[in-house]
């Protein structure tokens, strides 16, 4: 090795060892790149699906048991296919389409989706596969659609309609001003319907349509669907944190106050959308369905407890305290009660003996359990 060492000019020897640096820098630069994208794709909130993450869940009204009972299934496969937000929005569309009744309560067979069964109404003849395809269905018509969020109505109403027309309906309303509008979901039927009249197998399905002669698919569709439905809230680029703390912080404070007089304390209530739909809550699933609704993501549905609700977001002092901040009490155990503040003096949270209220902070009781500890998250 020396004697090679003493043969190469040094010059050559100075310009080697420059490469292997410069060599090494890139190597690690390339690896340090790979290691920072990694941790930030796992930094959002909300379920990622590729290049979107939605945020926030809407809330399902009015549905009737036959439909709840397929929550858990229809959740398993929102979370597979990354669309969990939208579990309400697939409840209330299910009410439409079956009732949750039949063997094909998704009503998937006639979608793309359905490759086991023939496509005529009806064919599916296993719930679970007519949830499974039905769901895909769902995300590449909001995909398809450009939705956002569960509050984003626009894109949704785009995306319903042409879940019942078919894909046809996006070209429809992009060569049409961009937005769904009913008068173009009556243009489209029209149109449509004149191509197939001659089959004899499309009729009205509505009176409503009739006069219009609007026989292809549904053209009430969206209305029946979101009768069903309680919009989340759209969650917008920049502006700060949509959740706690200053103005903005006074919509998660003022969104749980539909829920007073008409809600029930259960411990261990609110995780699931069967619960959250007839008003059951305890206070940590009161606190994360509020947060919910302004889009921001803080714990797994059947997973909040004070214990995850109490390391989110920053502690700040209880004198600085603004609309929006999370407030903790000391009752039964540390941190064992949680609730939403809505001013200096007052707080809103799931309560005991009362189900959703607003609370006076100088009650003797609140005063006495309570530490300082509040959040803004």
């Amino acid at each position: 090795m020396h004697l090679v060492l003493k043969i190469i000019p040094k010059k050559w020897l100075i310009t080697l060892a420059l490469i292997v640096m410069g060599l090494f820098s890139f190597l690690l630069l390339g690896v340090v790149s790979i290691f920072i994208a990694a941790m930030g794709s796992d930094s959002g909130t909300g379920t990622d699906t590729g290049d979107i993450t939605y945020t926030g869940e809407g809330q399902v009204m009015n549905v009737s048991p036959e439909v709840l009972k397929w929550e858990p299934t229809i959740r398993k496969y929102a979370k597979e296919f990354g669309v969990e937000p939208f579990v309400a929005l697939m409840l209330a569309q299910m009410m439409q389409e079956s009732g949750g009744r039949g063997s094909d309560p998704m009503q998937s067979s006639e979608g793309a989706f359905n490759t086991k069964y023939c496509k005529s109404p009806n064919c599916i003849t296993d719930p679970d596969y007519s949830i499974w395809a039905g769901v895909q269905e769902f995300k590449h018509a909001i995909e398809r659609a450009g939705v956002t969020s569960p509050g984003d109505m626009d894109h949704i109403k785009t995306a319903l309609q042409a879940y019942n027309f078919g894909t046809g309906f996006f070209d429809f309303v992009g060569a049409n001003g961009g937005k769904y509008t009913k008068e173009l979901a009556i243009k489209f039927s029209q149109q449509q319907y004149q191509k197939v009249k001659h089959t004899g197998m499309y009729h009205c399905l509505r009176p409503e349509a009739v006069p219009y002669q609007a026989c292809y698919g549904d053209i009430l569709y969206v209305d029946a669907v979101l009768k069903y439905y309680q919009p989340g809230s759209v969650v917008s680029g920049g502006g700060g944190n949509p959740g706690s703390g200053g103005s903005s912080g006074s919509k998660v404070a003022d969104v749980g106050r539909q829920w007073i007089g008409r809600s029930t304390y259960v411990f261990g209530g609110g995780r699931n959308t069967n619960d959250i739909a007839r008003g059951i809550f305890d206070c940590s699933s009161f606190v994360r369905w509020a947060f919910e609704q302004v889009g921001m993501y803080t714990s797994p549905i059947g997973a909040v407890s004070t214990e995850t609700l109490n390391k989110i977001g920053t502690k700040v002092s209880a004198n600085d305290m603004k609309p929006g901040d999370v407030i903790f009490f000391d009752t039964y155990k540390h941190d064992g009660h949680v609730g939403i503040v809505i001013d200096k003096n007052t707080f809103i949270g799931c309560q005991t003996n009362k189900g959703v209220f607003i609370e006076d902070l100088n009650n003797p009781y609140w005063q006495k359990v309570f530490s300082g500890h509040v959040r803004r998250f």
